[in-house]
Parts: structure tokens; C-alpha cells; sequence
């Protein structure tokens, strides 16, 4: 018995042995792994976390379409090569910088100064170049390693159907600078890639720049992508549908031809604005690719200035348009009587020893043969009965000499000389021939093409005045009906109904009979008042229009200003009726395609 139970035992020890031996060498392994692993490749697998992980890729929103009222666009997106850049990667490579622009057929020095923009941003990859060719979004691929920090996408670049009828309307996009970062941080925006410079673009960019999206991905160590994590979609911004007649707005241009000038029409019944055309214009698409130093400097040192909004910024004299405010003080005043002969015209108004002129020898008339015929020496005379206050009150209830409120940035104010003006500008002088002189817009009285255009609505409204707007409806993603913009009354003049029967019979005489007759339309009545306003610079005067239509229901405004180019009626006011015959009776077309020709948008650093 004892024999076999140490047999027994030797046999236990040696298995023991064994599986501990097994045992051991498997720990010895696991340890010389974690050794190697922590140890000798430990740099390899920290670069291998910081490469082999998730990446979040912003996705630019596109930016929201405006439309004029038919429907037609005049601002949109397409898909667009688009070379990006990661600042803080790519300003600390030179040579990559140098590739870079080889290949895109720039100067290094443009792309350096482009991604000197992007400070704020630093790391995220930002546009620098637009429209590139798929030619050279190939070379950029091939050369990745080369040229770190650098990426091509295709992304939804602006674009503008007809970028010189509607460039000082719309505007144009950009890359957003340090002051449109504060600005849009200020209203807790972070802003997009492009950002709306001026006009539309600009004053409605909250609700055109859409929400980003966003891409969650793996990538490798080469920062390859290896699969989709999670992905949010941009949103689109807010369509604009714009009271606009792009095809109104392009007769007025064309009509107002090589002139500067300005026509300006509203909607009476609701402040919609019909056309707004400042000439010359100039090709806002010029911008969109970043505008090189050469184009910028032909357009700023152009003396015809092409950039500058004369129909919202620009002041001018308005000579007798103004005489409808002249009518409405002296009516505030209670000294208007049309039956009355207020004084007697003999080619001159006199004043002390001062002698005023007026284009023609009326005699004693009354109110509409003085309106008709554009006497100045009665509107010189009503206003001295009216006295500087109420003119001062009427053009206040017109909105002359303070800016309508219209959504674009840049409106000018104009000059209805105040009590408060009179005192800081003019040392608080004023004589009387200075209030006879603001009785027929001449003197120290400037307006804008809009503000005209806002009176004359508010004559024939009968004296309710609209606060003039672009943007009539907006339709936000998703939606399936646009949200109509309310119009805003910004003044209701209160005076006897019978006085704007008065005033819009006088302005009907004008055209039938007056001094704009030469413009008259058979079958049609319109309203109006020419202007001749004499400016210290040339001696041809600015020609002014307004007027109103149909007479019996308006439901159109105009006023068209023409630098140095005559009488109101010789220049200014065939300009307008003929917009005003195309408003009512709009010429037979075909149906215009709602994309941009692609040759319109235009490649440049950003």
C-alpha cells in the first residue's frame, strides 16, 4: 500500500511542476508585451491616438434664396470647388504656401494675406479660393502630404443672376473680417464662412446664413476617413421674396442710360419697393472671388461713382417736386386757399431788394395754374405765409431730412433744415430768403431719390406714409408658406380729405396740360411734379420727376432724379411715365431660367 501511494505523489509533483512552468512563461510573455507596448513603440501608439481618432467636419449652410416678386432669382447657390485652409497649420509652411499658389496661379503673398483673415478661427479649415478647376482639386489631393493644412470641398457658392441690375440692392458676400465677427458674436452669431458685406446681404444675414452642419467621422493616421459616426445636415437660410420687378428694374437703368441719376418706385397701398436703381451700377459678382486691388481701384476712383447707392445715400436739391410739401405747410398753417391769387408773378419773386426768379411771367393766378405751370413766385409767397415751422412740420410728416427706415444699410438723411440744424450748421442764421428759397427746394433743402419717391406714395395714399421695405414675404425652411411682412404705417397727416382732391387734381394737370404734357399717355392718368434744381457745380440742373398712377387707384410711385441733365420734364419725367406704362402694362416675355449662366461666377482668392 505504501508503495503505490508514493508512486502517486512523484506524479502529482511533476504535473504541478509543469502547468507552473506553463503558467509562468505565459506571464513572462504578457509582460514582455505590455514592456514593448509601453515602452519601445510607446511614441508609435501615441501618435496613433492622436491620428486613428474621431473628427468633427463642419458643413457650410447654404445661404437662402431671394427672389423678386414674380418669382425670379436674383441671388442663389451652386456647388462649388472650394480650396480650404487651416491657418495655424498652413501660415507655418512656407513652402506648402508657395505650392499652393503655384497651383492655383496666384501670388503666395494674396494667400498669406487671405488666411491672415482667419486669425480668430485658426485651426478650422476656411475658404480661400473659390470656383477651382477639378484639374487642380486633383494635383491638391495628389500632393496632401506635401502641402498639409490644405483640402478641397464642394460647397454651395453664392451667385447672382443679374449682378449689375440688382448690385445695390442685393449687395455681395465675403469672408467675414474682424468687424463682422464682432458684430455677429454681438447678437450671438458665430458667422459663416461668407458673410453679407452690404445691401440685403448684409442687413438681412441672420435670416440668409442658414445653420451649419456637421460631420462626426473616424480617420486614420493619415487622416484618411474611414467611416461616418454621426452626421448633422446644414440647414438652408430664409427665402427672401422681394417686392422687387426685376425686370421694372432693369428698364430703369437701361432708361436712365449713361446718366447718373436715380429712379426709385414704391407700392402707395403698402411701401413695397418696385424698383431701385442707381446709375451707374457696377458687377457686384466682380466681389465674390475676392475683387483683385486693380478692379477695386478702377471702381473707388471712377469720378461717375459707380459704388455709391444714389438712390438711398445720395442728397440732392430737389427744386419744385418740393412744392408739395410747400403746399402741405401752407395748408398745416391754415393759410391755404387755391382759389386765392396770393401775389402776381412778373418773371421774379421779390424779396427787399432781392429778386428771385421764376422761369416764366404769370401774373396774379391762383393755386393749380401756379402748380400747373411751376410758378415759383407763388410757391415763394405760400411759403412765407406757412412760415419756417410748418415747413419744417410738413417735411417731417413727408420724411424728408431723416432716413425712412428702408432694410438696407447706408440710407442716407437728406437736409429739411430744423431748428436744431440751423443752429449747429448754420450758426443759428436764418433769413427769410432762406425759407422762400426751401419753399421751392432750392436753398439748403437736399432729399434722397427714396424720400421723394416715399412723398409723392404719401400724396397718393392721402397722406398715409409707409415705411418703404424690400423684403415683402419670407418663406423659412420647411415651411410651406411664406410669412408675409406686414407693412408699417410710419405717419397718418391728418388734414381736410378735400385737400389731397385739391393736390392730386394738380398733380393730374401737370401731365395733361403742364409741365410734363410732353410725357403724357393716352388712356392712362398720371400724377406728377417736374423739378429743376439748380446745383453750384454745373450749370445744367439736376431733372426731377415724381409722380403717381393710375390717378383714380395708385397702385405705383416714382421719383427719377438725372444729375445735370435739364428741365424735369425734358428728361426726368419720360423716364418715369415710361416705367410706369411698363409697370401697368408689362411687356410679353418668356419665361426667364432661375439659374445663373456659370460664366457669371468668377474664381479669385477669397
Amino acid at each position: 500500500m505504501s508503495a503505490v501511494h508514493e508512486e502517486r505523489a512523484r506524479a502529482i509533483d511533476f504535473r504541478s511542476i509543469f502547468y507552473f512552468l506553463i503558467l509562468l512563461a505565459g506571464l513572462i510573455a504578457i509582460f514582455m508585451r505590455l514592456w514593448f507596448l509601453q515602452v519601445v513603440d510607446s511614441d508609435n501608439l501615441a501618435a496613433l491616438a492622436q491620428t486613428s481618432r474621431s473628427s468633427t467636419v463642419p458643413e457650410m449652410a447654404p445661404r437662402g434664396l431671394i427672389v423678386d416678386r414674380h418669382g425670379k432669382i436674383l441671388a442663389g447657390t451652386k456647388p462649388n470647388l472650394v480650396v480650404l485652409a487651416q491657418p495655424k497649420i498652413v501660415l507655418a509652411n512656407k513652402a506648402g504656401i508657395a505650392k499652393i499658389a503655384k497651383i492655383l496661379q496666384v501670388e503666395p503673398t494674396e494667400i498669406e494675406k487671405e488666411l491672415k483673415n482667419y486669425r480668430q478661427y485658426k485651426v478650422m479649415p476656411k475658404p480661400i479660393y473659390t470656383n477651382a478647376t477639378i484639374e487642380q482639386a486633383s494635383v491638391i489631393a495628389e500632393l496632401s502630404d506635401e502641402i498639409p493644412g490644405f483640402t478641397v470641398s464642394a460647397l454651395p457658392i453664392r451667385f447672382y443672376s443679374d449682378p449689375v441690375a440688382t448690385a445695390h440692392i442685393i449687395g455681395y458676400v465675403g469672408i467675414p473680417n474682424d468687424q463682422d465677427v464682432a458684430s455677429l458674436k454681438k447678437k450671438g452669431v458665430e458667422p459663416a464662412e461668407f458673410v453679407g458685406k452690404i445691401g440685403l446681404e448684409k442687413s438681412h444675414e441672420l435670416e440668409l446664413m442658414g445653420k451649419p452642419g456637421q460631420r462626426e467621422i473616424v480617420i486614420d493616421e493619415k487622416k484618411r476617413p474611414l467611416r461616418l459616426v454621426k452626421k448633422d445636415s446644414p440647414v438652408p437660410g430664409d427665402k427672401l421674396i422681394l417686392g422687387l420687378d426685376l425686370g421694372l428694374q432693369r428698364a430703369a437703368l437701361e432708361a436712365l442710360g449713361s446718366r447718373r441719376g436715380a429712379a426709385v418706385a414704391i407700392d402707395p397701398r403698402n411701401g413695397e419697393i418696385l424698383c431701385l436703381a442707381s446709375s451707374p451700377s457696377y458687377d457686384a459678382s466682380m466681389f465674390l472671388g475676392g475683387i483683385s486691388k486693380e478692379n477695386y481701384a478702377m471702381l473707388r476712383d471712377d469720378p461717375a461713382l459707380p459704388l455709391y447707392n444714389r438712390a438711398i445715400k445720395y442728397s440732392y436739391a430737389p427744386g419744385s417736386t418740393f412744392k408739395l410739401n410747400t403746399t402741405l405747410a401752407a395748408e398745416l398753417a391754415g393759410k391755404f386757399n387755391p382759389s386765392a391769387t396770393i401775389t402776381s408773378c412778373h418773371g421774379y419773386y421779390q424779396l427787399g431788394r432781392s429778386k428771385f426768379k421764376c422761369l416764366g411771367v404769370h401774373g396774379a393766378i391762383p393755386f393749380l395754374p401756379a402748380f400747373t405751370k411751376s410758378c415759383n413766385a407763388y410757391f415763394m409767397q405760400l411759403a412765407r405765409n406757412a412760415g419756417l415751422s410748418n415747413l419744417q412740420k410738413a417735411a417731417h410728416l413727408f420724411g424728408i431730412g431723416e432716413r425712412t427706415g428702408i432694410d438696407l444699410p447706408g440710407e442716407g438723411k437728406g437736409i429739411a433744415p430744423s431748428q436744431e440744424w440751423i443752429d449747429k450748421v448754420n450758426k443759428g442764421i436764418w433769413q427769410p430768403g432762406n425759407t422762400v428759397l426751401m419753399g421751392i427746394g432750392q436753398g439748403y433743402t437736399e432729399t434722397t431719390a427714396l424720400q421723394m419717391a416715399n412723398l409723392v406714395a404719401t400724396v397718393a395714399n392721402r397722406g398715409t406714409r409707409f415705411q418703404p421695405h424690400l423684403v415683402r414675404a419670407v418663406l423659412h425652411p420647411g415651411d410651406t408658406k411664406p410669412t408675409k411682412v406686414m407693412p408699417e404705417i410710419a405717419a397718418q397727416i391728418k388734414v381736410d380729405p378735400h385737400f389731397w382732391d385739391v393736390v392730386q387734381n394738380a398733380c393730374l394737370n401737370v401731365v395733361e396740360v403742364g409741365t410734363a404734357r410732353a410725357s403724357r399717355i393716352p388712356g392712362l392718368h398720371i400724377g406728377g411734379k417736374t423739378g429743376s434744381a439748380e446745383n453750384k457745380r454745373y450749370q445744367l440742373t439736376h431733372s426731377w420727376f415724381v409722380a403717381f398712377a393710375p390717378v383714380e387707384n395708385p397702385t405705383i410711385a416714382i421719383a427719377v432724379v438725372a444729375e445735370n441733365a435739364g428741365h424735369g420734364g425734358d428728361v426726368a419725367a419720360p423716364i418715369a411715365t415710361s416705367l410706369i406704362k411698363r409697370y401697368l402694362t408689362p411687356p410679353k416675355s418668356t419665361p426667364e431660367s432661375k439659374t445663373a449662366d456659370s460664366s457669371k461666377t468668377r474664381s479669385a482668392v477669397r
